[in-house]
């Protein structure tokens, strides 16, 4: 997968990307335990599997979630379970990844004013993952981001970029009755990083 005009190496100003502010800044460093965290899980229907979504909140406008697929990607053949794991390969494309990073921006009251990154490299470590009504902690740690469309599922050529050097997600986790089919695995709605 091709990622346009990556930047290694990002400064502390905000992104730019094609002609336009993105509202991300590209180096968000140590964000340690985000805030208002959640813990969802959803049957996936396609390959019957479960989807568990974890999400915290950095500021008003940004948002990370972290979306374990059962089936896809690292956990090809199998359940998502605990481990570390390198974003590589599949688990950088919106339409395969069983471990998903995003981080949204949310700039109007609008879902399609949302800017959706997915993570492209760096390291997810799955600390805790167990039952329904037990604890789920997964950490972050040297992830970089890009910008990706969700309708297209791919990357934006030359869009934003950002990179996080340390996060973590935990909280209970519950269950949700909507069940959730692959095609809407993006990185804005039921599979997309909503809450």
């Amino acid at each position: 997968m091709a990622l346009g005009g990556c930047r290694m190496g990002f400064d502390d100003q905000t992104a730019v990307a094609m002609g336009r502010d993105c509202g991300v800044v590209n180096q968000l460093g140590s964000l340690g335990a985000l805030t208002m965290p959640s813990v969802k899980v959803m049957d996936e229907t396609i390959m019957t599997g479960k989807i568990v979504q974890l999400s915290g909140t950095i500021d008003s406008e940004l948002s990370v979630r972290v979306q374990l697929w059962d089936g896809y990607g690292a956990f090809a053949g199998g359940k998502a379970h605990a481990g570390s794991f390198v974003l590589e390969g599949a688990d950088t494309s919106t339409a395969t990844c069983g471990v998903c990073v995003y981080l949204n921006r949310r700039t109007g009251s609008q879902s399609s004013s949302t800017t959706t990154l997915i993570g492209v490299t760096g390291e997810v470590v799955i600390e805790a993952l167990g039952a329904i009504g037990s604890d789920v902690a997964v950490a972050l740690v040297g992830v970089e981001l890009a910008e990706v469309d969700p309708s297209a599922e791919a990357l934006i050529d030359d869009g934003c970029r950002s990179s996080i050097d340390d996060a973590r997600l935990a909280g209970t986790s519950r269950s949700e009755t909507d069940g959730v089919s692959r095609g809407g695995h993006g990185g804005d709605g039921a599979g997309s990083g909503s809450d």
